[in-house]
């Protein structure tokens, strides 16, 4: 029985260390910029930082994602610049690659990180979402800290925001645009194959991948010429909308969304 229980507390996100009240620290590349982010660093200048821990081909973190920004979006029109979203794998072994595609795929816009195995352990969950709301400068606050989605939340996690607001003294500063480029792609749609346009650009390897973040092919480009066109066949790919990235070591150089018919 008590073996039983405890699988069930563990599928169920219970874990002794869910109400942590202090954040656990982490630096990472962005996976689609080369912009680093050092957690603490952001917290002791006064940011408000909302963080969903997803799982791919997760219905529940896609609907969560969708509702943070919305909350993110008006924080934004009232306090400008002084609250962030940050989406990250859930676990070690979800790749930059796969937050791309899942981030674009869904028509989300802002950063995403991989591998944030530790942090899910830590805040109590297993991905499905784990959200926080973190703050309160040098003190690196945990205003809000929960495993799962419902709509019910979200005023609760706007009180979390507005609590950790009340003690930041950030200015107002405007977010960087972002530097996602257009991948150069034809035919699109295609069916037998495409081409991959390379002139110009450092790509270190290319990825295809559907919109739930599946990868379906890769493509180390130490061989090609960076200066010309890189022949893609598509006999096994699916049917349908497929993203292609070309990446320069961990970061995300170009994406385009591609149709095969």
């Amino acid at each position: 029985m008590k073996k039983l229980l405890f699988v069930f507390l563990a599928l169920s996100g219970f874990n002794s260390l869910s109400a942590q009240t202090t954040a656990m620290d982490w630096t990472r590349i962005e996976c689609s910029t080369s912009n680093q982010h050092h957690l603490f660093a952001e917290l002791d200048s006064g940011y408000v930082i909302m963080i969903d821990y997803v799982m791919m081909n997760c219905a529940p973190c896609i609907t969560a994602t969708n509702s943070l920004r919305g909350i993110y979006n008006s924080y934004a029109a009232s306090h400008p610049g002084k609250v962030k979203l940050y989406s990250v794998g859930f676990n070690d072994f979800t790749t930059c690659e796969q937050m791309v595609a899942w981030r674009l795929g869904f028509h989300f816009t802002h950063p995403v990180f991989e591998k944030g195995g530790d942090e899910t352990i830590y805040y109590g969950g297993i991905g499905m979402p784990t959200i926080v709301v973190l703050g309160g400068g040098q003190d690196h606050k945990v205003y809000y800290n929960h495993f799962g989605y419902d709509s019910s939340e979200d005023p609760l996690i706007s009180e979390a925001i507005d609590e950790a607001l009340a003690e930041s003294t950030l200015s107002a500063i405007p977010e960087p645009a972002s530097e996602m480029t257009q991948l150069s792609v034809f035919p699109n749609p295609f069916d037998l194959g495409f081409t991959v346009n390379v002139s110009g650009h450092k790509y270190t390897h290319l990825v295809i991948t559907d919109l739930s973040g599946r990868e379906l092919y890769r493509l180390e480009l130490a061989s090609y010429s960076q200066t010309g066109s890189v022949p893609i066949s598509a006999a096994d790919l699916p049917s349908g909308f497929l993203l292609v990235a070309g990446y320069d070591g961990k970061r995300l150089v170009a994406i385009s969304k591609v149709v095969k018919e």
